[in-house]
């Protein structure tokens, strides 16, 4: 899998439980000090001891952050990692972030191929027959992007409220 980092500002207000928290920190898509913003800014009155313990770790203590995201996941009832959280969140912050890259849609292909081709991604990945009506071949190379980035769009406002706040 392609190394996307994406950072506190890529899941924040996100609903990623402890479980796909852990997973992305594996993956690089986040590091220890995001995991500490990311449980500070969900904690409330609510919020128990482990949560605390995981706000209270120092942001370059790995081992006390480690132990304490791993007793939260430990504690999860759901033993699944939805993987299409990231997909969703790296192709968001890709979006926003579009103009710092050469070639985005490139990057799209690379993820929807690392998260095993999802269906709902290929609107916008260029190798893949359109969808529908759409003739690629009566629009000229331009108005075909901007068709691409048109469904990039409309896929992230379609799922925003699946996996954000």
């Amino acid at each position: 899998m392609e190394h996307y980092y994406i950072g506190y500002d890529g899941i924040r207000g996100s609903k990623l439980s402890w479980r796909d928290l852990e997973w992305g920190l594996g993956y690089g898509f986040i590091n220890l000090e995001d995991v500490i913003k990311f449980s500070d800014s969900t904690l409330n009155e609510s919020s128990d001891g482990l949560h605390i313990d995981l706000s209270t770790c120092g942001k370059d203590d790995a081992s006390c952050i480690q132990a304490a995201l791993n007793a939260l996941v430990l504690r999860e009832e759901n033993c699944e990692v939805d993987k299409t959280i990231w997909m969703y969140l790296i192709l968001e912050h890709l979006y926003y972030n579009r103009l710092e890259y050469v070639d985005p849609l490139e990057r799209v292909e690379w993820i929807y191929a690392d998260f095993d081709y999802q269906e709902e991604v290929a609107s916008f990945v260029r190798y893949m027959p359109p969808a529908g009506d759409y003739d690629p071949r009566s629009h000229t190379f331009e108005e075909n992007i901007a068709k691409m980035y048109k469904n990039w769009k409309a896929y992230l406002e379609r799922n925003y409220s699946k996996y954000r706040f």
